[in-house]
Formats: structure tokens, sequence, C-alpha cells
């Protein structure tokens, strides 16, 4: 009951050149609605208003770019993004960004580069029964570096400062790769760090089923990795890395037990710091634009909590595979397959309990009717289980999802 989902999507995009440049914009509005189903039904029932989520975002952006080396040898890109987000009546959250990339080749092997990022977010609740809240969630990020390349070396060596809560943090921002064979193998290491910026859209985006939020903590993390990457023939690849990663501030997802939450919403618990022994491989097999075959793997292994048992609601391990094949020109046959395992969740009572490992098989068709027109036939979750990503909400089973297609 209530796990209807809708989504609609509308997005345009133009360019114009002109004496070496680019001007180029994008705008585009999406639709999503979605419900609190997670409740007993057996004991408690709501009007559908009251558990409605509905999320509408308006995105616009303008930017220019030179495709041609001015007199000094500069290429740049600045770019400004606008982002509203609302949830119903009830949330509203405004973003700008400003991007101002530059970098000049100074020889053959060395360029250097300077990124510039601003954020701007301002988050506002309305019509709240508890009192509403507003506050800002700024950054600022400058980042210099040099980019040197050889025939059998590519390296960056950097420094990231960012503006985050009004202190300034500093990020090591260097990556080297390192071929090996004819190039057919790379050798990769890097230690580099970012601030993760907790917005109410982006925690919406990982989970649709959080309550709106009282206040903001942006995630500090430092990554440092090594690994390899591989090529076999023409149209195979594959890499593999490990990597050990410190966050502060991570933000945990946990299922609100308190007495007045019937519907099973969920909360945002802060873990000051943590880390992450992380694992990931992925493939590709390629060939031209007829054929395509990808897939990858992460585990995760999270310790070091202090303010948590676990890393709750997280995957420790996750499993993806992806095929396209353009059959005819009109007719692409497509098929998407997902695993997890593992995670773990708190139940009423502060009782923690595992989830059951999932997976979920999809195969469809998408067809070119006539120009800008066309349609799809999916069949989803072949294997018809039920599985939970998030306590209490679980998927459909077997479903079909058919539609059209319109390109302006």
């Amino acid at each position: 009951i209530n796990q209807d989902f809708s989504n609609l999507s509308l997005k345009g995009t133009g360019s114009y050149f002109n004496r070496g440049h680019e001007l180029y914009g994008a705008s585009g509005f999406n639709r999503k609605q979605t419900f609190f189903y997670g409740y007993d039904h057996d004991f408690e029932s709501y009007l559908r208003d009251s558990i409605r989520q509905q999320f509408l975002n308006f995105q616009m952006s303008v930017g220019v770019r030179n495709y041609k080396p001015n007199d000094w040898g500069l290429n740049y890109c600045p770019q400004f993004n606008l982002d509203i987000f609302s949830n119903k009546n009830q949330v509203s959250e405004k973003s700008f960004q400003v991007l101002l990339p530059i970098e000049k080749s100074i020889n053959e092997t060395f360029t250097a580069r300077l990124n510039t990022v601003a954020n701007i977010t301002k988050y506002e609740t309305k019509n709240l029964p508890a009192g509403d809240t507003s506050f800002h969630n700024n950054t600022v990020k400058i980042a210099p570096g040099v980019y040197y390349s050889s025939k059998n070396l590519k390296a960056n060596i950097g420094i990231d400062a960012i503006s985050n809560e009004k202190k300034w943090i500093y990020f090591p921002n260097l990556y080297g790769e390192m071929a090996l064979m004819n190039k057919r193998f790379l050798i990769i290491a890097g230690w580099q760090g970012d601030v993760i910026r907790n917005t109410y859209k982006n925690l919406v985006e990982e989970n649709p089923y959080i309550s709106v939020i009282r206040s903001r903590k942006n995630t500090t993390q430092t990554e440092l990795f090594g690994g390899i990457k591989s090529s076999i023939g023409k149209n195979f690849m594959f890499s593999g890395r490990v990597g050990l990663v410190t966050y502060k501030n991570f933000q945990i997802f946990i299922s609100d037990t308190s007495s007045i939450a019937n519907y099973k919403y969920f909360v945002i618990s802060n873990e000051p710091s943590m880390t992450n022994f992380k694992l990931h491989g992925d493939f590709s097999y390629l060939k031209k634009d007829k054929f395509s075959f990808t897939g990858g793997v992460t585990i995760n292994g999270y310790t070091g909590m202090k303010a948590n048992d676990r890393a709750w609601n997280t995957l420790p391990v996750e499993a993806n595979a992806s095929l396209r094949w353009k059959a005819h020109k009109h007719y692409t046959i497509k098929s998407d397959f997902l695993f997890f395992a593992g995670g773990h969740y708190l139940d009423f009572g502060n009782i923690s309990k595992a989830y059951k490992s999932a997976t979920d098989w999809s195969v469809g068709i998408d067809a070119i009717l006539y120009k800008r027109y066309g349609a799809f036939l999916n069949l989803n979750n072949i294997f018809g289980k039920s599985y939970e990503r998030w306590h209490n909400y679980p998927v459909y089973g077997m479903n079909v999802l058919a539609g059209l297609q319109m390109r302006f």
C-alpha cells in the first residue's frame, strides 16, 4: 500500500559557437513523488497527503568555454548553476554555484591548473508543527596544482583549500599513473580529500524516506589509495583499487524508533569520525557503439565508530552489471543486475538486525519509432523478490513498465 512512485523529467540544452568560444546553457525540471509507507498497515492508517513526499527540482546553468587556446595559452570554462529544490509545502532549498577552472600549458609535459568552486545554499522549512528552521550551507574550494604528463608517467601535485563552516581545511591532491608493458598495465596511487556537501537534496537522493532536517553537517573525507588498470586487446578493460578512507561527520541514516514516528521515516545520526577500508573493482567490454557490458564490485569495511555501534544502513558489499546491445539501428536491448548484502539497521527497541541479501535483475528494450519519438518496455525485478534497501520499505516484486519518449 502507498508504494506508488512517479517521476517526470524535462531538460533542454543549447550551444552557440563564435570565434573560438562556445556559449552553452541548460535548464531542467524534475518532479518525483513517493510516500512514507513503512508503518504497520494493520494498526495505522493515514491520509495520503500526510505521508506524501513530492520533490520538485528546477535547474539552470550557463557557461562559456574556449575550444582554441587564447594569446596567453589559457584554457577556461566558467560556469554558473542555479538549483531550486523543494518538498511539497514543507521544505525549500536554493543553491547557487560558481565554477572557475583555468589551466595553462607551461610546456609539452607540464600544465598549471587552478580550480575554484563556490557553493551558496539556503535551507528553510515551512508550516511544521514543531516550528520552522533556516540555515545556510556555504563552501568555497580553491585548488591549485601542476599536472605532469610523459610517455609512461602522469602525475598531479596540488593542494585543495576548502572553506567549510567558516573554517579552512587543507587536503592533499596527489595522483599518479605509471605505465608498464607498453601501457597495457597502469599502476595508480593517490592521496586526496574533499568535503561532501550534505544538502537536503543530496540526502534525499540517497534516501527519499528521510524526515526534514533541523541542522547540517558536511562530511570531510580523505583517501589514501593504490591500484591497477589494464586493457586486454582493444575492447576489454578492468581496474582494481584498495583505499583507506577517513571520515569526519559522516551522516548515517537510522529509523526513527520514537513512538510518534508511526510511519517509520529516517533521521540523521552524525558520526564524528570513522574509517573505511575499501576495495573496488570494475570491468568493461566495449565494441564501438554496438555493444557494451560493464560491471563493478565494492566492498566496504567501516570501523572506528564512536556515536553509533555500526554504520547503519550502509552496504558492506555491492555489485552491479549492465548490458547494452544495439541489435538494430532502431532497437536497443538492455539488461541490468544489482546485488548487495551485509547491511544492518536499528529496529524498534534499538535492536540491531541485518538485512537479507538482495538480487535484482531487469531486462528491456528501447525503440526509435520515428525521428524524435521512441518507446520503451522494461521487465523489472525478474526474480520477483520484494527485498528491502531501507528497513520497512520493500520494493515492488516483478513489474512491467512501458512508456513513450519525445525529444525536441
